[in-house]
């Protein structure tokens, strides 16, 4: 499996700092011809740090998939609900995640 793209967070403890990561894996076609897309939590006190698939009738509706489900698991974590989970040096909150995560940001342009 090759890593697609991942996201580092840091974790916030009252004497500590440590890190937690989401990686998006390359969309695959699995045996059945559907289109699987995995995404794995590393770092998080409530996930098992296994890749997860996410299907789809294409790798693109699979990767779509995995991208939208993943702001839900991480404001479902521990590092979340206490406000310990920072990226970009901004505290994550349920105002500011899915604007962090949001699929469809607008892309800076590249000359």
């Amino acid at each position: 499996m090759a890593v697609l793209a991942s996201r580092e967070f840091e974790v916030v403890a009252k004497d500590a700092r440590g890190s937690a990561q989401v990686r998006v894996f390359m969309p695959e076609r699995a045996p059945n011809g559907e289109w699987i897309c995995r995404l794995q939590f590393q770092g998080f006190s409530q996930t098992d740090d296994q890749p997860h698939a996410y299907r789809g009738v294409d790798g693109w509706q699979a990767l779509i998939h995995a991208m939208k489900v993943s702001p839900t698991i991480i404001a479902g974590t521990a590092e979340f609900a206490e406000g310990r989970l920072r990226f970009g040096g901004e505290m994550l909150d349920a105002d500011n995640l899915g604007r962090t995560m949001q699929v469809g940001d607008p892309v800076p342009e590249v000359r």
